[in-house]
């Protein structure tokens, strides 16, 4: 096991407690996300586990499909 911090997996603290990754994040070929799906990929953005444009890119979603996720799901 290497002690480069290059070889640690990105991630943040999802309100449960838990480490949120990008294996956590809902797969790419969902159709239809639910709320909770949707809002940890909001907290992805937020927190900068992925981009706004690899999150469009990923979900097939608009900026402003996205905007709207946000706008429901963002913490204050």
């Amino acid at each position: 096991m290497s002690d480069d911090p290059r070889d640690v997996e990105p991630f943040f603290i999802g309100p449960d407690g838990a480490r949120v990754t990008l294996a956590y994040l809902p797969p790419s070929d969902l159709m239809n996300l639910s709320a909770s799906q949707k809002a940890i990929v909001v907290a992805a953005v937020r927190h900068g586990l992925i981009t706004l444009g690899e999150a469009c890119e990923r979900y097939h979603l608009t900026t402003e499909e996205y905007v709207s996720w946000h706008s429901c799901f963002a913490e204050p």
